[in-house]
């Protein structure tokens, strides 16, 4: 299984819904088990031009955890 990241920056959640639906229901992924968990609704830890600075934090490692055991 390959995991991504993918940094959305909007934080409305109807205009993220939208695009989490587009992505699953109209590209390859429709006929593929995915899913995708929000770990930070902020701007903190975003993405950088040096790969060194793009780093996950523990808070969005620990929100993760948390959304998989409330799914689970």
């Amino acid at each position: 299984m390959a995991r991504f990241i993918l940094d959305v920056a909007n934080a409305d959640s109807k205009k993220i819904e939208k695009i989490m639906y587009d992505l699953f229901e109209n590209t390859f992924l429709a006929s593929e088990v995915a899913s995708i968990t929000c770990i930070d609704e902020t701007n903190s830890n975003q993405f950088y031009d040096s790969p060194e600075k793009n780093i996950i934090s523990e808070e969005q490692i620990n929100n993760y955890n948390k959304e998989l055991k409330i799914k689970g």
